[in-house]
């Protein structure tokens, strides 16, 4: 892809993601609308945690393995044996979660026991037979993982950013017209909707795989890669134990604890995905090219761009939300069962949670980093300390400062991994301090002026309208930032934006 289509796929893939941004924040508002920060809420929230966290352990090891390994083994195989790779590829991970599903739909009620040991009886009932609908999207959205690599090494990128818009969609449409059966309604959503996102992308794929290899299970590049994803899958399942330990905990605290944390972690996983959805998606497949090719300093260029434009991005937009968290949530979900002490506990929330929008911005590239130098098993090390440090600020903090405490450790413990990870790869020199420290200071500092103008504008401007209050400030916040970041600190990564952004109009 050359520089001009690859500028003109990350804006479009950033507009695309944008879009998703405001379809997802318009379920929210209506699931919120309907079931605020109630006991079917909480008993939902519970019920996600293990499918999401299968979903995440599987597109977090094995199909971020396969990226990189699939473009390697096609630059160097015929087309016949990249063709069979990818069938048992596909074949094998199909056959691995249909056991899981199966596993997770057999032992329903003794996994919710175990996730909400503080529930009530009727809150228990409610969870489990939520969960036996949720586990089935696993299969879904896992699959999904696998096949959108096939569409990633062609530098095809629109399918794989479209697929995702479908699932807050049926969501959407199951809450608004089929609510009054109770939140089951937003799991059959899911569900229906994780099936469609996977059809759109497997439509595409008639020269890839071959039905008759889907079935060849012990094919050699597909063992080199489950083998590869070993260390990640098994200490996977030990770091991606954040949200288990979070909603355990959560169940012990008093009702709405869940929901609040539900409805921060959910706002602040959007802005991430906005905020680096298409830089992780776009740099990925182009340090794995370079790391194949052995382009060391191109190698180096392209992982430093990437964590700064991050930076970049994720900053002013933490700024933002921290000095203007709760009138935001006002206006976005405030109505119907969505009251005023809920707009509290969710921005008090959300405030803890955006050092953790940050550090898991950052981590989107800091980890590929990690995969494409075939260095798994320092990041499985880092991360597993990382769910101990969380596990040990979580249960204190929570004592004292309850479902707040969580948030905060969930920051605490992010920013550890993503410190340890950084300074591992400036020493294995992957990446150079000499090309990040100056411009991080310069935007710490841009996001500074950023959250002071913000909110001295809207202390005045809020008092006439808050919506009003909110555009303003938020207008001459980030035209603050940009004409720091552009003029004053002068940072080349902001002056290219700028140029790229003008050529595109």
């Amino acid at each position: 892809m050359n520089s001009s289509n690859f500028v003109r796929t990350n804006l479009l893939i950033t507009f695309i993601s944008l879009f998703s941004v405001g379809l997802n924040f318009l379920t929210q508002t209506v699931i919120a609308y309907y079931f605020g920060t109630d006991l079917q809420r909480d008993a939902y929230f519970s019920a996600l945690t293990i499918p999401a966290y299968l979903i995440i352990l599987f597109s977090g090891s094995i199909s971020t393995i396969f990226l990189p390994y699939y473009v390697n083994f096609r630059n160097n195989n015929s087309k016949e044996d990249v063709i069979r790779f990818g069938s048992s590829m596909l074949g094998c991970s199909i056959a691995f979660l249909l056991v899981v599903c199966a596993v997770g739909f057999i032992f329903s009620k003794l996994i919710v026991d175990w996730i909400a040991p503080g529930f009530s009886l009727q809150q228990k009932e409610l969870t489990q037979e939520i969960f036996k609908v949720l586990i089935f999207t696993v299969i879904f959205q896992a699959l999904s993982s696998v096949v959108i690599v096939f569409h990633h090494v062609d530098s095809k990128f629109l399918r794989p950013a479209l697929s995702p818009l479908i699932v807050p969609i049926v969501s959407f449409m199951a809450v608004l017209f089929f609510h009054e059966y109770g939140i089951i309604a937003l799991a059959l959503g899911a569900l229906i909707g994780s099936f469609f996102s996977l059809l759109v992308l497997i439509t595409d794929l008639t020269n890839k795989v071959k039905f008759k290899d889907l079935i060849d299970l012990m094919n050699p590049a597909t063992k080199k890669v489950i083998m590869l994803s070993m260390p990640l899958l098994i200490s996977g399942s030990i770091y991606r134990l954040t949200t288990v330990i979070e909603r355990i905990i959560g169940s012990t605290l008093p009702n709405g604890s869940i929901s609040a944390l539900g409805y921060s972690n959910q706002i602040y996983v959007l802005l991430v995905t906005i905020a680096t959805g298409s830089i992780a998606t776009t740099f990925f497949p182009k340090m794995a090219h370079a790391w194949s090719e052995g382009i060391s300093n191109e190698f180096n260029k392209i992982a430093s761009r990437a964590i700064k434009l991050i930076l970049a991005i994720t900053l002013p937009i933490a700024a933002i939300f921290f000095t203007l968290g709760q009138p935001i949530i006002m206006i976005l979900f405030q109505r119907g069962a969505f009251d005023s002490a809920a707009t509290v506990s969710v921005s008090e929330s959300l405030k803890l949670c955006l050092g953790a929008f940050v550090f898991s911005g950052l981590g989107s590239v800091i980890g590929k980093i990690f995969y494409v130098t075939n260095r798994t098993r320092a990041v499985s090390i880092v991360s597993i300390v990382e769910i101990f440090v969380y596990t040990i600020c979580a249960y204190f903090l929570s004592h004292y400062y309850s479902y707040l405490g969580l948030a905060f450790s969930l920051t605490i413990s992010t920013g550890f991994n993503i410190i340890v990870m950084t300074y591992l790869l400036i020493r294995w020199k992957y990446i150079l301090l000499s090309d990040l420290l100056g411009d991080t200071l310069k935007l710490v500092g841009a996001a500074l002026i950023c959250a002071m103008l913000a909110k001295g504008i809207f202390l005045y401007a809020g008092l006439v309208n808050v919506f009003f209050g909110l555009a303003l400030s938020g207008l001459f916040g980030l035209s603050g930032y940009l004409l720091c970041i552009l003029y004053v600190f002068k940072i080349s990564e902001a002056e290219t934006i700028n140029k790229l952004i003008k050529s595109y109009f």
